[in-house]
């Protein structure tokens, strides 16, 4: 008999942030809500820029091959130093210039060389090997960051360095309108001859970012996207509209009262429907529907931060105590009745409450919802977690990520968004692959949770919705993609912790859509605040009809 002995390569292991899979509902519902636009896609004259560079070189010649990616990867690291050195020049500190341009920290010592008047080498920067590489990916920025994105919208089609192209209709003309505004022979003579110093990009200002509201064809363009009309109008981009409608609303609401629009403030007013004076949102039923859609993904992350708070609670406790179990039942029980930190519970909720008062009475105790940015409301709470289990790991810090987690699922139960506000976004069956959502929570407490008490609660979440919910998405990403996310796992004697990572919150891409919003021209800046341009308030109530 013949034996053949083979070595299996073991998984690499990874340190992803999303152990329980609690963000992935999110993301799917956000994805939705804001289509065309991603959290890498910071920056709106890319959306122009990509289109142009590639047509601007087919049209001198140079369509595929080695010859065109290494002159694509110079042209987007000449777009990056133009951009930094027309900040340099002009001196006003604005994130209008480089802010989130591709490869600016890999560049920074060419960006230093360039303002002591020393020579960059495009070739260098540009070129697929080397310490000096700007990116690894073959088409830099493009390939990584927007290719989908464009491709999504009908901008650019292929599928590799060799194939891809501006669309016949829709790229080349974005492209076209670019080159209304630029110098593209300059531009390309700049290329070719590589090194590059202030005094060769100082004629070439015209391609920084912060010369697009200049740009009126560009503009137009770009607001197409943003409105999902013209050539670019979309059926199932529709939901992008609204959403930039409900921004533009949100700004004018706020720069009314002096208050600033970032990301929180879009969380606080979505999940609550209310400025913070407690004012209530007055829309129309449309943008009022897709208000409280993102409402359901605040209320969500909100729910994936307190389960991510308690397992990172639960995995250093487990780890600490080392108790011996033998299964995630005996685990969640452990960490709810027997577990050091487990007595905060009862300040929580006592004994005998059941989750219904509880939630009720947590409910009662913490500030009207209109309240956002207080340190008790709901946002507080899941920032609160964030930044305690990205510091110091004590026994007085996962005590408070229990308590604190506990607390929030409760006012979630109490006063958080409905599930009905998504449906159609979530797929059949999804809740069974992904359960930490707050559909399941719902259906949970409707189905019996609400009669628990808050120890039999969180022995259930921890049982169910943490370690066997982990053990799952961790083997799914071990078949699928041969990656060994595990934080807890069964070994010889029981559970063993493996690895234990912070609770984070996503990011809904609102950074993105207001940098791209400021970035045409639709929104503008005064005083730190963000008012909506007066030629561009038709998109507050544009309703899809030209």
């Amino acid at each position: 008999m013949t034996v053949t002995t083979g070595w299996v390569k073991p998984a690499r292991q990874t340190k992803g942030l999303d152990p329980l899979g609690s963000q992935a509902p999110g993301i799917l519902l956000y994805s939705h809500l804001l289509p065309g636009i991603t959290n890498v896609t910071d920056r709106a004259r890319y959306y122009t820029f990509y289109p142009w560079l590639i047509w601007a070189l087919h049209e001198d010649g140079c369509t595929a091959g080695d010859q065109f990616v290494d002159l694509f990867r110079r042209g987007d690291c000449l777009f990056t130093l133009i951009a930094h050195r027309h900040l340099d020049v002009v001196g006003d500190g604005s994130d209008d210039h480089a802010v989130g341009l591709i490869g600016s920290n890999n560049l920074r010592s060419s960006i230093n060389s360039l303002r002591d008047d020393e020579p960059v080498a495009l070739s260098l920067v540009a070129s697929m090997e080397g310490s000096e590489r700007y990116f690894k990916n073959r088409l830099g920025g493009l390939g990584q960051y927007y290719f989908g994105p464009l491709r999504d919208l009908g901008i650019l089609n292929g599928t590799g360095p060799a194939g891809v192209q501006c669309d016949v209709d829709v790229g080349v003309r974005f492209a076209t309108a670019m080159d209304s505004a630029v110098d593209r022979s300059l531009f390309l003579k700049t290329l070719k001859r590589d090194e590059v110093r202030c005094r060769d990009l100082d004629p070439l200002a015209c391609f920084c970012p912060c010369q697009l509201p200049s740009s009126s064809q560009e503009q137009a363009l770009l607001a197409d996207i943003l409105a999902n009309r013209g050539i670019l109008e979309d059926p199932g981009h529709h939901d992008r509209r609204l959403t930039v409608r409900l921004v533009l609303h949100l700004a004018e609401a706020l720069a009314a009262q002096g208050q600033v629009l970032d990301e929180l403030t879009f969380r606080g007013i979505v999940y609550s429907g209310m400025l913070q004076d407690g004012t209530l949102l007055d829309l129309e039923d449309e943008l009022d529907l897709q208000r409280r859609r993102w409402g359901c993904y605040a209320g969500g992350d909100l729910a994936s931060v307190a389960c991510l708070g308690m397992f990172w609670s639960l995995l250093l406790s487990y780890e600490a105590k080392d108790p011996t179990v033998q299964s995630s039942e005996e685990i969640g029980h452990w960490f709810a009745y027997e577990a050091e930190e487990s007595t905060v519970l009862g300040d929580v909720a006592p004994g005998d409450v059941v989750v219904g008062d509880a939630a009720e009475s947590v409910a009662a105790r913490m500030p009207p919802i209109s309240s956002w940015t207080g340190p008790r409301h709901e946002l507080g709470i899941a920032y609160r977690i964030v930044g305690l289990s990205s510091g110091e790991e004590s026994i007085e810090s996962r005590t408070e990520v229990l308590q604190l987690s506990a607390e929030l699922l409760l006012a979630l139960i109490a006063r958080g968004p409905s599930r009905t506000d998504v449906r159609g976004v979530f797929p059949p069956g999804y809740s069974e692959q992904y359960p930490i959502n707050l559909y399941s929570l719902h259906h949970r407490v409707e189905s019996g949770w609400r009669d628990l008490t808050l120890r039999q609660l969180v022995s259930r979440v921890a049982a169910e919705w943490l370690v066997d919910n982990h053990v799952h998405v961790a083997m799914r990403k071990l078949a699928a993609q041969s990656e060994d996310t595990f934080r807890i796992r069964v070994g010889d004697h029981g559970y063993e912790v493996a690895q234990i990572s912070p609770a984070v919150m996503t990011s809904p891409r609102f950074r993105q859509l207001r940098r791209i919003l400021l970035d045409t021209g639709v929104l503008e800046e005064a005083g730190g605040l963000a008012c909506v341009s007066k030629e561009f308030t038709w998109m507050q109530d544009y309703d899809g009809s030209d």
